[in-house]
């Protein structure tokens, strides 16, 4: 019972502490006519960069278009069907959908790349499709990506035989840029 107590006790410092931190650069406000001109232009500038940034989340973008989104390029540049192999194949009434992507890392650190946290597609119905981890694709998109490189490759997704159109997403932080939504026609994909 003490250990919880303390435990307890130690958890809600930490969270003043971060809550003190946090707050600190709040308190430097001035009353002057300037400071408010200037607090209102701010919040002109954050209205305009919000209404770019919803109307880029809005925008659908075709196969083969780059995107800049924070410090990284991005581009969906084709699709393609798998069939599969002896060893695997797309369980019956559904085939695999591979989108081949290439990331560029424009910033002066390395960042981290995940497949299954960054990628999602959804089908006409707007249901999200599973990952295929059994069709053969080339290329990895997983990994520590450097400064200044680039990384190439294709990511699967099972998907029903009767979709006729697709929406391929790219979200590089959970908490970031927004979206890349690349819409895929099932005619266009080779």
């Amino acid at each position: 019972m003490k250990k919880n107590i303390i435990i307890l006790l130690i958890l809600l410092s930490m969270s003043i502490t971060l809550i003190g931190c946090d707050n600190s650069d709040s308190s430097d406000s001035s009353d002057t006519d300037t400071g408010s001109e200037s607090s209102h232009s701010n919040d002109k500038e954050k209205e305009t960069d919000s209404e770019e940034d919803s109307s880029q989340e809005k925008s659908i973008l075709t196969l083969g278009k780059t995107i800049e989104m924070g410090d990284l390029s991005f581009v969906a540049r084709s699709a393609q069907w798998k069939n599969g192999d002896e060893f695997s194949s797309p369980d019956e009434g559904e085939k695999w959908l591979a989108v081949d992507v290439e990331i560029i890392n424009n910033s002066d650190e390395s960042t981290s790349i995940s497949s299954l946290l960054m990628f999602s597609l959804y089908d006409d119905e707007n249901y999200s499709t599973e990952i295929a981890p059994f069709a053969d694709t080339r290329g990895s998109l997983d990994g520590e990506l450097g400064v200044g490189r680039s990384m190439a490759g294709e990511i699967a997704f099972e998907v029903p035989e009767s979709s006729e159109s697709f929406e391929f997403v790219f979200e590089p932080e959970l908490f970031g840029f927004g979206q890349a939504i690349y819409s895929i026609q099932a005619d266009e994909v080779q």
